[in-house]
């Protein structure tokens, strides 16, 4: 498992979906330091961690773990746009 790809992942999935690190805590019944420790890869062999994460951001886990997802590269795309209306 790529945990620095994973914590990418949870990291660009929060930020798509615009919640706080404090709101996916409470979202996922974990701590808000569990969660800074995961987007940072500090964490990540904890298949019950990633299963809560991706529950609270509803996709499946393999999104989470895969850099080649279909929902990925839309997050990709539409982030991109909102960047690009931004400047």
């Amino acid at each position: 498992m790529d945990i620095e790809l994973m914590a990418a992942n949870i990291k660009r999935v929060r930020g798509f979906k615009m919640i706080t690190q404090r709101h996916l805590a409470k979202l996922a019944r974990l701590d808000i330091e569990t969660i800074r420790r995961l987007e940072r890869g500090e964490w990540g062999q904890d298949a019950r961690l990633i299963q809560l994460v991706a529950q609270a951001l509803n996709v499946p886990v393999v999104d989470l773990l895969n850099s080649k997802t279909l929902i990925l590269k839309e997050l990709d795309k539409l982030m991109n746009r909102r960047a690009a209306r931004q400047d």
